[in-house]
């Protein structure tokens, strides 16, 4: 599970020339590369990218032409910005060749993201922002079977403008296990507090990803961060390990064991 923060990923080097690459603005329309903005909040990815997002790129060891020749170092593409669905298509590009590229901040973003990576024809780069550990909760660590009545989560940006945040707890694989809403929000948006949900059955041990959106005007919600909650007290049994020997179970009954 990724807990930390990450704007800066380096996937692939190297020195290659453009054989058959076309130059942004001329010839080879066949070389396309698609650019996406993702968002991960609490190590968790976005089905979509986010829209509208600013970005620019920089060919780091050759530059094409229109007919595919190698001119010179560091052509740039210029700012560039994702459309509603937080992609972009980009064609006449410098193909294959390392590129550099620097995704700005945004609504959902807010910090910068620099990424280097080997792009061939045809492929999609993800500029993933990664929005993780800005919040704490206490307490962090909770028995499955005596919750708190409640807990407070410190970070920052928490709003109650258009109704209580809400706080949606993410099994490990991903899946919404439960929700609940802030019952409190500080002035300076930096506190807030939740009952603790019904939860039934008990939750394993383990860490759970929780997830705190505000509510916006147009009746949605916001992500704004994350926590992790540590469960302790309920440890899965072990698996069965298979073995003959004992009487077998019919009926959808298993006779007691000595």
């Amino acid at each position: 599970m990724k807990k930390r923060l990450i704007s800066i990923s380096i996937i692939a080097s190297g020195v290659v020339l453009c054989a058959s690459c076309g130059l942004l603005g001329g010839g080879g329309s066949s070389a396309v590369m698609t650019i996406t903005t993702p968002v991960v909040q609490v190590g968790l990815m976005q089905p979509q990218g986010e829209a509208n997002v600013n970005f620019d790129g920089l060919t780091l060891n050759s530059q094409c032409d229109s007919q595919g020749l190698v001119t010179n170092i560091g052509i740039q593409l210029g700012i560039q910005h994702t459309d509603s669905s937080g992609q972009k298509r980009l064609s006449e590009v410098c193909v294959p060749s390392s590129w550099s590229f620097h995704r700005f901040q945004s609504p959902h973003c807010n910090h910068d993201v620099f990424t280097s990576v080997f792009v061939n024809n045809g492929s999609v780069v993800p500029l993933t922002c990664t929005t993780v550990g800005q919040f704490s909760i206490s307490p962090g660590s909770s028995d499955a079977f005596s919750l708190p009545s409640s807990y407070t989560v410190s970070g920052q940006g928490f709003s109650a403008v258009y109704g209580m945040p809400r706080i949606d707890f993410y099994s490990y694989d991903g899946v919404v296990y439960t929700s609940a809403y802030a019952t409190w929000v500080s002035a300076d948006g930096t506190t807030l507090t939740f009952n603790t949900p019904a939860i039934s059955p008990p939750l394993v041990s383990g860490e759970y990803q929780i997830l705190i959106s505000n509510a916006t005007g147009g009746g949605n919600y916001d992500p704004m961060g994350g926590v992790i909650l540590q469960i302790t007290g309920n440890d899965p049994p072990p698996p069965d390990s298979g073995g003959g020997g004992g009487e077998s179970c019919s009926g959808g009954h298993c006779p007691d064991l000595p």
